[in-house]
């Protein structure tokens, strides 16, 4: 097509990345039948975090966990190897390979996401709702309980 040829890659990256997160968010009511089924205490206030189990189990603390770390530690390697190899990614017009890692990375775990919150629905049991908003030094009280 005519107007692809007038388009940079990069915008074509931002645009596609774009609907996918839009597509994304709007494929979380495909997990609304998961969800009907689960039981919830009734709401306790501000710091009641509403969408935990009520009957936590080994495998929904074992996955919501591991599939954070794991999260974590992909992206944190991620950065790690864009800060070793920052002269190769000085090219800003071009998506270089950690960008195209990143972005299929991002996607993986939106996915993994997705499956935990179908099939286990939540492992947080103990998490305040501002301690699970965080990352880091929030959740650290939330660690000691698993």
């Amino acid at each position: 097509m005519w107007f692809m040829s007038k388009i940079s890659p990069l915008w074509i990256v931002f645009w596609t990345a774009l609907l996918g997160a839009i597509l994304a968010t709007f494929a979380i009511l495909t997990l609304q039948p998961f969800l009907d089924q689960v039981p919830h205490l009734p709401d306790q206030g501000a710091a009641w975090y509403y969408w935990k189990r009520i009957d936590p189990d080994w495998a929904s603390r074992a996955t919501a966990w591991s599939f954070y770390l794991a999260h974590q530690f992909f992206f944190w390697g991620l950065i790690w190897r864009a800060v070793r190899h920052r002269e190769e990614l000085r090219d800003r017009g071009r998506m270089h390979p950690v960008n195209w890692i990143g972005l299929i990375g991002t996607f993986a775990f939106i996915g993994l996401h997705y499956l935990q919150t179908a099939i286990w629905y939540d492992g947080a049991r103990h998490c305040r709702s501002g301690d699970a908003d965080g990352s880091g030094e929030g959740l650290a009280p939330c660690l000691g309980e698993v």
